[in-house]
């Protein structure tokens, strides 16, 4: 998954040159679906049988947590650039600040060796970044779905579908460790986010991705179908 994603994410940055970088939507899907596969690192090279030790969870995820959180908004970003909703110039500023707010939140709850002791800051994680911008992005979705005329764009309709799929395998990552994260002492909170389960649903998520990407990339530039994309 993590060759095929790098590959999806150059193949579209290719297309962006191609087009004179004209769609927005191709860039910002292109640097969204390769910082996601940051956070799968550790748990690929587990399952491919090497072994591998973090004997400081905090450095890792101050990190993974901000990028994958900006991946998912620049996927976002890039169906926005799409449906073009009122003010949406005005929302990417919105959507910037709340990226910098998220940044700030996880480099002071993950700074140094500070170990967490209780499970509001892992709480706070999920309901104030990641599960309300999967929501957003079902929305989004929703909208855009509506308006397209399945006799025409039926490629791009099966691809909204698809991601709209992998946007709720999100969802069901972000509940399955809210659920979770009660099960452990707060200070072993990464055996949630570590598990066999979270990365089996993310690399579905992300298969299911690409595969819209590329749906919705064929039928917007099928004789060049402006009224998709």
């Amino acid at each position: 998954p993590l060759i095929l994603g790098i590959l999806i994410s150059f193949y579209f940055f290719a297309e962006w040159l191609r087009h004179g970088r004209r769609y927005a939507f191709l860039i910002l899907w292109s640097l969204g679906l390769i910082l996601l596969y940051f956070f799968q690192i550790p748990a690929i090279i587990s399952n491919a049988g090497l072994k591998i030790v973090l004997t400081d969870f905090n450095p890792f995820f101050l990190l993974a947590f901000p990028i994958t959180f900006f991946g998912y908004l620049l996927i976002y970003m890039g169906i926005v650039s799409i449906i073009k909703p009122p003010t949406y110039r005005k929302l990417y500023k919105y959507l910037l600040l709340w990226f910098a707010l998220a940044l700030a939140f996880y480099a002071f709850y993950f700074r140094g060796e500070n170990i967490i002791e209780n499970r509001a800051p892992l709480y706070a994680s999920i309901l104030l970044f990641f599960l309300p911008l999967h929501l957003l992005t079902l929305s989004a979705l929703l909208k855009w779905y509506r308006k397209q005329k399945w006799t025409e764009t039926r490629l791009a309709k099966l691809g909204i579908m698809l991601m709209a799929a992998a946007t709720l395998t999100g969802v069901f990552r972000s509940l399955f460790v809210l659920k979770g994260i009660a099960l452990y002492p707060p200070h072993l909170w990464f055996m949630v986010i570590s598990s066999q389960t979270i990365y089996v649903a993310q690399t579905i998520g992300l298969l299911l991705l690409a595969a819209g990407f590329i749906l919705v990339h064929r039928d917007c530039f099928k004789e060049l179908n402006k009224g998709l994309c």
